[in-house]
């Protein structure tokens, strides 16, 4: 039998790849470091289905092989913790991937264009490098592409520009643009286009302070296709939605992520037509709102407004709004009785009184409540213990709920009697706190006692300005520190079960 010197330059490419297209993810790892003719064929099988998350999970994965260094690894990363079928590439604020971006676009789309029968998401965190042509050149090659994240890049948005991208990704379903270097907003026009060119768009993420002169009758073409129908003359239906929409049922114009200080100022509304006219004309269909950090452009009776337009709703976070109180949560509840996850996090005027509410009103299906209030200075919750335990035992549904600094005796007590409970439970306990630097800017800190060992989580302090000492106090250095749902967009809620 002839055997192939595969160290010998004889070998055909086509070899190599039929050859190694069959090896697992740890067998292509050494492939890679053979030479350079190796490591370009390798690498786009290499990469395929990849998935790089800013979820703890996998963070300690850094991934440089785009400029030809191969993989490097940090403590226990373990390529079984990658979903072979994941088909999500996720850049995730690492200087190595801003000069990829920035120096080797060639490169990289290039591994883009070779993968795009499987790629499916994008996103891209803190990339400042990544401009608005260079999106346009990799979404060029992602025919398949259904969700599309952006946050902290030097994007500018302007209308051609989204038409290009509709044009070049027809399928996608999720679009979360968050703010960028560039300090570039979202026009009317803008949001028209989106709303237009996006057939099958369903959500959408965009922090209402970036919305600069949006029309309350823009939300129109948000609707879904099939709702106002009107009779015509020979008695068949046609839609008044010209568009052809799936419509939106995702929602969020949530400000956090934003300058901390501006979270709990109340504010003036001069914009209540807004809001009133995107209630009343895509509530009925929302599943999902995110109105977080929203304070200072809403007030108390924008969001009693929710409980008539919106009655599908399964997921609403209402979290960092000075304006929820304990009778606006009594209000809303006995209404909205598909609730499936509600965010109350950073809501400093609530008070034992809403841990009654919820118990006695609680909708049937309610599985995740977030409870954990603001406080990096060591601060017990405002709730008591008693009252905190007798409100979980009379919602039958509840799953997981985050409580943040309570009593660790309660709060274990608690976590308990849901494992018991639901054989389902998850402790996704909030340990795991958001970093917040002086720039509003938002860090992910797992300091999970479960999973890891203390000298891991000493070792991770290093690099972060979060610590614990023994009796697992906060020691604060000029950061505040919320729940990790906190973080942008998507990560807004448990729909997505990156935690």
């Amino acid at each position: 039998m002839y055997m192939i010197n595969w160290s010998s330059r004889a070998v055909p490419l086509e070899i190599i790849y039929h050859v190694c297209k069959w090896l697992k993810r740890s067998e292509l790892y050494p492939c890679l470091l053979i030479n350079k003719k190796w490591n370009s064929i390798i690498l786009p099988l290499y990469w395929k289905n990849l998935r790089i998350s800013n979820n703890k999970q996998w963070t300690n994965f850094i991934c440089s092989t785009a400029v030809g260094k191969g993989i490097e690894y940090i403590k226990n990363f373990s390529f079984s913790d990658i979903q072979e079928l994941s088909s999500t590439l996720n850049i995730y604020e690492y200087k190595s991937l801003d000069f990829i971006i920035d120096s080797r676009i060639n490169r990289f789309i290039h591994l883009i264009e070779t993968n795009n029968t499987n790629l499916s998401s994008l996103e891209f965190i803190g990339i400042k490098s990544l401009n608005e042509h260079k999106l346009i050149d990799i979404c060029k090659f992602c025919p398949q592409l259904e969700g599309l994240y952006i946050h902290c890049c030097g994007i500018s948005y302007y209308v051609k520009d989204f038409e290009k991208i509709a044009n070049y990704c027809p399928y996608l379903k999720k679009l979360h643009l968050g703010r960028n270097s560039t300090a570039s907003y979202i026009s009317d026009l803008i949001l028209k286009t989106i709303l237009i060119s996006f057939k099958q768009l369903n959500e959408l993420t965009i922090s209402f302070s970036s919305l600069t002169d949006a029309s309350s009758s823009v939300w129109k073409y948000a609707k879904r296709d099939d709702y106002d129908l009107v009779k015509r003359n020979d008695n068949t239906n046609c839609s008044l939605n010209g568009y052809h929409q799936k419509g939106l049922t995702w929602l969020s114009l949530s400000e956090l992520g934003y300058p901390m200080e501006l979270f709990n100022i109340p504010g003036t509304i001069s914009n209540h037509l807004f809001w009133k006219e995107m209630l009343q004309t895509i509530g009925s269909q929302l599943e999902a709102l995110d109105l977080s950090a929203c304070g200072r452009y809403l007030n108390e009776n924008v969001l009693y407004q929710i409980e008539e337009t919106c009655p599908n709703l399964m997921a609403l976070n209402l979290s960092a709004n000075y304006c929820v109180n304990d009778e606006l949560i009594k209000h809303l509840l006995p209404k909205l009785v598909h609730l499936c996850h509600l965010h109350l996090c950073a809501c400093n005027l609530l008070t034992d009184k809403v841990l009654e509410y919820i118990g006695e009103y609680s909708p049937p299906k309610l599985q995740f409540l977030g409870l954990c209030m603001r406080g990096g200075d060591g601060r017990s919750s405002q709730f008591s213990s008693q009252n905190l335990y007798r409100m979980v035992t009379k919602c039958p549904k509840l799953k997981n709920i985050s409580l943040g600094l309570v009593d660790k005796e309660i709060k274990d007590r608690i976590h308990q009697y849901l494992k018991l409970r639901n054989d389902q439970y998850q402790n996704k306990e909030d340990f795991t706190l958001v970093e917040v630097d002086s720039n509003g800017h938002y860090k992910s800190c797992d300091h999970s006692l479960k999973n890891k060992s203390s000298s891991e989580s000493n070792k991770k302090t290093n690099t972060s300005v979060l610590s614990f000492d023994k009796d697992k106090k906060i020691k604060s250095h000029n950061f505040e520190y919320l729940h990790p749902f906190h973080c942008f967009c998507k990560e807004s809620f448990l729909f997505h079960n990156n935690y």
